[in-house]
């Protein structure tokens, strides 16, 4: 099932989608005894805040923050920014391709800024700044296709000290 984005969210309508949590707390009520369930919920296009009225310590332990959740909520309004006000939710069980869609991302084409960063360090005249740039451009290159996961070629260095070591 395909989720609504965040973006395309409005007022008033019903939804059934998963976000990832980037944040995440329980909250006294101002006039009642008890919790409310207070989250800041994400996608690639963005992120919206979100709100559990009801049986809010129990759906809290179900999940963590860095979770995908499913919620089933309405949109509404709050001081002038949307708010979801969360229903149901539950934790949600993903793939590495749909967890990288609820990732925030670069309205900027990536290919764009990669030419524009090698531009950058071809036009560094200094050899030893050069140098360096090059072998760090280098070694980014073979990662560059691969976005959401870290460049393999990147490791700590055997010494156990504080400097990194990379192959170029």
């Amino acid at each position: 099932m395909a989720s609504k984005k965040i973006a395309e969210l409005t007022v008033g309508e019903k939804v059934t989608a998963t976000y990832a949590v980037r944040d995440k707390s329980l909250a006294p009520f101002k006039s009642k005894p008890g919790q409310y369930l207070s989250l800041t919920l994400g996608d690639a296009t963005g992120e919206i805040s979100a709100r559990m009225w009801d049986n809010a310590e129990e759906a809290a332990a179900l999940f963590q923050t860095g979770d995908a959740i499913l919620v089933r909520a309405k949109v509404e309004e709050y001081r002038g920014q949307k708010q979801l006000v969360i229903e149901k939710l539950k934790k949600a069980e993903q793939d590495a391709h749909q967890k990288a869609e609820l990732l925030p991302q670069s309205p900027r084409d990536l290919d764009a800024l990669r030419g524009q960063l090698l531009e950058s360090v071809a036009e560094v005249k200094e050899p030893h700044l050069h140098a360096v740039l090059g072998c760090i451009t280098r070694t980014w290159a073979g990662c560059w296709s691969i976005r959401w996961a870290s460049c393999k070629s990147w490791r700590r260095s055997p010494r156990y000290t504080r400097s990194w070591t990379g192959t170029c």
